[in-house]
C-alpha cells in the first residue's frame, strides 16, 4: 500500500473551532460513540477466519481422504484477541502432513482423530483424547509448520521406530532425545510388552541384567551389545510397521519388576544379596539371599529396621546389617555385617553396577527366571 501522508496547514488549523470540537469529543465519549467506533468488528473477523478454515478443511479432506470437522471455540477469544492473527487454521493444516507421511501414519490419524478443536489459551498445547485433537494456543502465536508436525507426531506415537532382529523379535521405541522416558516395547509384532526402564535411562536404552542396554544407530538400522555379542535390529516394511503401530496388543507392565539393592561377601566366599521392587513398583518388598556363589538361597525375612543408623534385615538365620550411601548426598562409608547371636561377621560391600553379571547369572538367585529384555 502507498504511504499515508500527513500535511500541516497553519491557516486551516487556525480556523478550527477548538471549543466546539472538544465539546463534541466529550459528548461522544460520554455517550459511548467513541467506544463503539473503537470496538473490533467481531462478525467480520470471525467470517474472515471461517473462510480460511473452509480452505483448510478442503485441503485436509483431499489429503486424508475424509471430512474431519474443524471447530474453533470463539467464546474463548475476546474481541481484541480476534483482531490478532489467529493460527488455528494453520495448526489444523498439520493433519495433511501427517496423512501424507506414510500409510501407517495415515491410518493412525484417521483412527484416532475424528474432530479437531482449537481454543485460546496461555500456552500452546496439543492433546488427542476420545477422538478429538484439541489445540490450545495464544491468539497471536501458536503452532507453526514443522513444530506442529513434530508435536502431533509424538502425540500420536508416529515418531516411534519399528525394527526386527534375526530371531523375529520386534522392537518399538522412539529415538527422541528429550528427557522424558518414552516406553519401549518388545514382542512378536502381535503382542508387545513394555520393557523395564527407569528415569535415568536415555530413550534408546532399556534395562538388562548386565547393565542398561543402549541402542546405537547405524546406516542399516540399530545395534545393541549384550556382553560379547551384538544384536542387530533392521527396519520392517511399511505394512508390518502399520500392523505393529495400529493392530498389536500392548501390555504396559514389564515382565521383570525387581532390582538389585545391596550385595556383600564374607571372607569365606558366602554372598549376601538383597533385592527389592523397582522404583516403578514402589521400591519395597525386600528379599534377602545368602550362600555361596551359584547356590544362594532366599531366607525367611522376619523384620526390617530402617533409620539413620542404617538398615537391619532380620531373618530366621540371622541379621544382615547394612549402612548404605545416599546417592552421594552425604559422605557415608558403606559397611555390612552378618550377625548370628553373639557372632558378628564383617562383610565386604560390592558395587552393584560392576557386578551385574554375577548378580543375575552367577549367584543363582534368579535361576530359571525370564527377564524379558533385549538381551534374553
Amino acid at each position: 500500500q502507498a504511504p499515508f501522508r500527513v500535511n500541516y496547514d497553519a491557516d486551516a488549523s487556525k480556523a478550527i473551532d477548538v471549543e466546539n470540537l472538544v465539546a463534541a469529543h466529550r459528548a461522544q465519549r460520554a455517550e459511548g460513540v467513541l467506544a463503539r467506533l473503537a470496538r473490533p468488528d467481531r462478525e467480520y473477523h470471525i467470517a474472515r477466519i471461517k473462510k480460511s478454515l473452509s480452505i483448510t478443511s478442503a485441503n485436509i479432506e483431499r489429503d486424508c481422504g475424509k471430512t474431519i470437522p474443524l471447530e474453533i471455540d470463539w467464546s474463548s477469544y475476546s474481541d481484541e484477541e480476534l483482531v490478532l492473527t489467529n493460527y488455528c487454521p494453520d495448526s489444523m493444516d498439520t493433519a495433511r502432513d501427517i496423512c501424507r507421511r506414510d500409510t501407517a501414519s495415515h491410518k493412525t490419524f484417521l483412527r484416532d482423530v475424528q474432530r479437531i478443536q482449537c481454543s485460546n489459551g496461555k500456552t500452546s498445547t496439543m492433546l488427542v483424547k476420545d477422538g478429538v485433537l484439541r489445540l490450545t494456543q495464544p491468539p497471536a502465536t501458536g503452532w507453526r509448520g514443522r513444530e506442529a508436525f513434530e508435536v502431533l507426531s509424538k502425540e500420536l506415537a508416529l515418531t516411534d521406530t519399528v525394527v526386527r532382529d534375526a530371531d523375529g523379535r520386534v522392537l518399538r521405541f522412539s529415538p527422541d532425545t528429550t528427557t522424558k522416558v518414552i516406553p519401549m516395547y518388545l514382542g512378536d509384532g502381535k503382542t508387545m510388552r513394555r520393557l523395564a526402564r527407569d528415569k535415568r535411562m536415555a530413550n534408546t536404552e532399556a534395562w538388562a541384567p548386565i547393565r542398561g542396554t543402549a541402542l546405537r544407530h547405524t546406516p542399516e538400522g540399530w545395534v545393541t551389545k549384550c556382553l560379547d555379542r551384538e544384536i542387530s535390529f533392521l527396519p520392517v516394511d511399511d505394512k508390518t510397521r502399520m500392523a505393529v503401530l495400529n493392530d498389536a496388543t500392548y501390555i504396559d507392565e514389564p515382565l521383570w519388576k525387581r532390582r538389585e539393592f545391596a550385595l556383600a561377601r564374607d571372607d569365606r566366599g558366602n554372598y549376601y544379596y538383597v533385592d527389592s521392587y523397582s522404583d516403578e513398583f514402589g521400591g519395597q518388598n525386600f528379599r534377602v539371599f545368602r550362600g555361596p556363589r551359584g547356590n544362594v538361597r532366599q531366607t525367611t525375612l522376619t523384620d526390617i529396621v530402617d533409620d539413620s543408623g542404617g538398615m537391619i534385615f532380620a531373618t530366621k538365620e540371622g541379621k544382615l546389617r547394612l549402612v548404605l550411601g545416599n546417592g552421594g548426598e552425604t559422605d557415608v562409608e558403606e559397611t555390612a555385617a552378618w550377625i548370628e547371636g553373639k557372632k558378628r561377621i564383617k562383610l565386604v560391600m560390592l558395587p552393584l553396577y560392576t557386578n551385574g553379571k554375577l548378580i543375575y547369572t552367577g549367584l543363582g538367585a534368579y535361576d530359571g527366571e525370564t527377564f524379558g529384555t533385549i538381551c534374553d
